[in-house]
């Protein structure tokens, strides 16, 4: 019987010795064969990109920068590795080193065969990187992007006390990439050049809802420092009813849905930002003052969801006290957390609406955001990875003050 004891008992130590080794991660090893770029960024859980606005934002912009910098690297002949790990080691021949990031777990590794490394902190957009690129590798030729004939991307807003729309550019896409309109802010030739091309009377567009063609947006008029244009449409566009245009039919959805919610949709999506606002430690007693300021029934990726923006108003009834954006699923209940915010101040307070989606194909749907803050605002661009939304892409600061 002790021997069966013993036996047992050296099975369950084999078996917990090698659980163990399952639980232990691999160390991540980079091997460098040529001039590589390591953007590194320390693994974090849903939870914690949850409970922290910062870090989440600070993720969607690393990935959105990585997938920016990865073709034009490769075009120049670096590599480049995106690694999520507190710690990495560097394979140069036979020698083996470890890299421990010495002021924050976010950043990026530059390393030659023969070249003492160069470690830049923070997250870094596509230009920087580039620009750095250049200068530790010693190379005048790093490529700029690509120039093609890019498709502009506009939003269409309506008034809140007229029937006016006006159309405002977001971004071009240039085949699956996405890049920068010029700045309405700065009187400068590019944007001379752009309102002479695509904001000219009488240019039509295709008004995107619900990811598909519904009716057509034409240029009338400047006015004041807001184009506008004559939407024939079944869609009111009107207050934060909002949508696309585009400048190309290639980017319409073959089918989509937007619609406004149910009664029992639209009490699932109160439910669900009550849910989520006492996760994030707003006070019982302060939901009585929240409002939902917009709420879409619309199909994303092949699924219906709903989309909603959520405020809690401040007791002086002065500005918000709490903002939130998510998207949730009446059948399933899982609700994703785009943006939440507790500000400081008036002044610091931020808003996000929707305005529509655009159909990616295989790489999933794009959702068009306009973020609205202290008179200013600009527009987002998310896709959903792995079950989350990450940013994809951030205009400037538009809005002029």
């Amino acid at each position: 019987m002790r021997r069966l004891v013993h036996a047992i008992a050296s099975i369950v130590v084999a078996l917990l010795l090698a659980l163990s080794l399952v639980a232990t991660p691999k160390k991540t090893i980079v091997v460098i064969n040529r001039s590589t770029v390591v953007a590194f960024f320390a693994p974090v859980t849903s939870a914690e990109l949850n409970a922290d606005a910062d870090t989440n934002e600070a993720l969607a912009d690393f990935q959105l920068y990585a997938t920016k910098i990865r073709k034009p690297l490769d075009d120049a002949g670096i590599d480049f590795k995106e690694i999520y790990s507190k710690s990495f080691q560097v394979q140069r021949g036979t020698e083996i080193t470890t890299f421990h990031p010495a002021k924050v777990d976010v950043g990026y590794y530059f390393v030659a065969p023969g070249k003492e490394p160069r470690i830049e902190y923070g997250v870094r957009t596509d230009a920087d990187l580039l620009q750095i690129a250049k200068e530790y590798f010693n190379q005048g030729s790093v490529p700029p992007r690509a120039k093609r004939q890019p498709i502009p991307i506009f939003a269409l807003l309506g008034s809140d006390r007229g029937d006016s729309v006006g159309i405002d550019p977001i971004l071009f896409l240039d085949g699956q990439e996405i890049r920068a309109v010029p700045n309405p802010c700065a009187e400068t030739q590019p944007l001379h050049d752009f309102q002479n091309q695509y904001l000219k009377p009488g240019a039509t567009y295709p008004v995107v809802f619900g990811g598909v063609q519904i009716g057509t947006a034409s240029v009338t008029k400047l006015e004041g420092d807001e184009w506008r244009v004559r939407v024939d449409s079944d869609v009111q566009i009107h207050g934060l009813t909002m949508a696309l245009a585009v400048g190309s039919a290639s980017l319409l959805g073959r089918d989509g849905s937007r619609r406004i919610p149910t009664a029992a949709e639209q009490d699932h999506v109160g439910r669900a930002a009550r849910e989520i606002l006492t996760s994030k430690g707003v006070p019982v007693t302060l939901l009585h003052r929240m409002r939902l300021t917009q709420v879409t029934a619309m199909e994303l990726n092949h699924s219906m969801k709903l989309i909603a923006s959520a405020e809690v108003e401040r007791a002086d009834k002065l500005g918000i006290e709490y903002s939130l954006f998510f998207v949730t699923d009446s059948v399933s209940n899982e609700k994703s957390v785009i943006w939440f915010q507790h500000p400081t101040s008036e002044t610091d307070a931020e808003a996000v609406y929707l305005l529509d989606h655009l159909d990616a194909g295989k790489n999933g749907d794009r959702m068009f955001v306009r973020r609205v803050f202290y008179e200013n605002y600009k527009y987002e661009v998310y896709r959903n990875r792995s079950g989350r939304w990450m940013k994809e892409f951030a205009s400037d600061v538009f809005g002029c003050l």
